[in-house]
C-alpha cells in the first residue's frame, strides 16, 4: 500500500488526536509482539 503525501495530510486532518494516539499505541503494541515472536526463534 503506497501512501502519498496528500493522503497523509487528509488522514491527519480527518483523524482526531485521540484516534491518532490510539493508532500509535496499537502500532507500538504490534511492534512489541513482533519483536517478542522474533526473539523466541
Amino acid at each position: 500500500m503506497v501512501v502519498g503525501p496528500r493522503s497523509v495530510v487528509i488522514t491527519h486532518r480527518v483523524m482526531s488526536p485521540a484516534t491518532r494516539v490510539a493508532a500509535f499505541d496499537f502500532l507500538n503494541l504490534f511492534l512489541v509482539v513482533c519483536l517478542r515472536l522474533v526473539a523466541r526463534y
